[in-house]
């Protein structure tokens, strides 16, 4: 039940608000009742749940005290913190646990992108709809779709044992490079192409050593030669394919593309210097600084800044150690790996707040997650359960202990 209920929130059918009270009433709540299982609060020890409350109430006093950014930088990032949490201290296989969750957001993300391929099927890039809405949409803001899927292309190839479920990421991943050339967006192959050539080079160096990087660079250097001369030869049509989508079209706009690229420059430097300038943000009706950290600066002033930016490198820090660990099971840390890698990128070049909220708050799923698994695995110490008994209603503490 619970990968199916991730499914949903992540697939697109119903908005934040529903999807993510829904994902929180039937993981956290419910699930746990239906096992006769008492209620986990052990998050509640941790400082990150704490972190994340503490950024929401900042950014929201700092722009404006509504209903909408109360529910959307408050509740709901907390809510999908937890979330993630309880669904791996549910797991009896935490490893397990976290890959299936993985792979479950993605095939909601996934499941998106083929609707909104098929629903745009003709439409030029400032055209484009959502399915579920049909409302027009940026193609920056449909591009996040496409992350958790080409961020797990690896694990697709590599770990994935289960053959239905490698042929299902395996179609998925070709519909999100079709919806990649559709949307037009650079930051979507960019993260592909890192997350390749990161992977690869980490897979095969703990493999082989040195020479399994030596190996991976000749690798790289015969697919592109290979793909280069299926371009240039129009092999299976490749060349025409190419030409004619929507990220071409934006290179054969050369002042459009500058313009872009420059105006994204000027933007990041004037998020930098706002933070100094203007120390309580107030900014909201400039334009975006495309950058998380610097957007949530611009909106809400440097106290809301530096909370995430404290926040994203404590569970980035918890992400590195899960990975060295190399006690923990070998396909999980792959795939965390490349998909924080993935997400990074996403967060340094995109308004992710405004504009991509249901891919911050699949994110804050995933965080709860790995802090859940770090704090039970890693972590030099571990914490006994802080419970709410289910009849009773007593609660019940213990202290650190220290993890031999």
């Amino acid at each position: 039940m619970i990968y199916f209920v991730l499914f949903i929130m992540s697939c697109g059918v119903l908005n934040a608000g529903y999807s993510y009270l829904f994902g929180f009433l039937m993981i956290v709540i419910g699930y746990q009742f239906y096992k006769n299982r008492d209620v986990s609060l052990n998050f509640l020890q941790k400082p990150e749940i704490w972190i994340l409350l503490s950024f929401g109430i900042t950014y929201v006093l700092f722009d404006e005290l509504t209903g909408t950014n109360l529910q959307n930088y408050l509740l709901l990032p907390v809510m999908a913190y937890i979330i993630g949490w309880t669904c791996n201290d549910l797991s009896e296989n935490p490893s397990d646990g976290i890959k299936n969750c993985v792979v479950a957001l993605t095939l909601g993300f996934g499941t998106n992108v083929v609707l909104n391929y098929f629903a745009n099927i003709g439409h030029t890039r400032y055209q484009l709809v959502e399915f579920w809405t049909g409302q027009v949409r940026a193609a920056t803001g449909s591009g996040f779709l496409n992350t958790f899927i080409v961020s797990l292309v690896l694990y697709t190839i590599i770990y994935e044992k289960r053959i239905w479920l490698k042929i299902i990421l395996s179609v998925l991943t070709v519909f999100s490079l079709l919806y990649m050339f559709m949307l037009g967006t650079r930051t979507q192959f960019i993260v592909l192409f890192v997350v390749l050539i990161v992977g690869v080079l980490v897979y095969m160096y703990q493999k082989h050593k040195m020479l399994g990087v030596f190996k991976s660079l000749m690798i790289f250097t015969i697919c592109t030669a290979v793909i280069l001369c299926m371009y240039i030869f129009n092999v299976f049509h490749l060349a025409d394919f190419i030409n004619s989508s929507n990220i071409a079209n934006r290179y054969y706009d050369k002042v459009g593309l500058s313009h872009s690229n420059q105006g994204r420059i000027e933007a990041f430097i004037e998020g930098v210097q706002g933070l100094f300038l203007y120390p309580f943000g107030g900014l909201h009706s400039e334009s975006y600084r495309h950058n998380m950290w610097l957007d949530i600066g611009r909106v809400s002033g440097l106290i809301p800044f530096i909370i995430m930016i404290v926040f994203s490198c404590i569970t980035f820090n918890h992400m590195l150690k899960m990975f060295k660990n190399r006690n923990s099971d070998s396909a999980m840390r792959f795939l965390i790996l490349c998909l924080y890698i993935g997400v990074m990128i996403n967060f340094f070049v995109e308004p992710i707040m405004e504009g991509l909220l249901n891919f911050f708050l699949g994110f804050c799923v995933v965080n709860g997650m790995i802090d859940c698994y770090y704090y039970k695995n890693i972590s030099p110490y571990v914490s006994q359960r802080t419970l709410i008994t289910t009849e009773n209603k007593t609660f019940m503490r213990d202290d650190k202990i220290e993890n031999d």
